[in-house]
């Protein structure tokens, strides 16, 4: 009978022993996504702050090509203008 629980004894030594290395592994694996989790958040809100810069820096981009682009417009219309009055001009005479 002291045999038995003396077995028995070392039986849950050894389950024990077992379930506290399986209870470590686990708590480092969980420490170690924890880590890549933070990481990824990291790069996450990198990017997430790139994106946010590029897009303001195109917004100013297409407002500066707008401007450009009425700044040709009225050109143009000027030199039509002119032009169109060189002809009336060129034709009176």
């Amino acid at each position: 009978m002291l045999e038995r629980h003396k077995r028995k004894a070392e039986e849950d030594r050894t389950a024990h022993a077992s379930l506290m290395k399986e209870n470590k592994s686990l708590l480092d694996s969980l420490d170690e996504l924890e880590k890549k989790r933070q990481k990824i958040e990291h790069d996450l809100q990198s990017k997430e702050t790139y994106i946010a810069c590029v897009d303001s820096q195109l917004a100013h981009s297409k407002q500066a090509l707008e401007l450009e682009s009425t700044k040709v417009c009225h050109s143009c219309l000027s030199l039509h203008i002119s032009r169109t009055v060189l002809c009336f001009f060129s034709a009176l005479f």
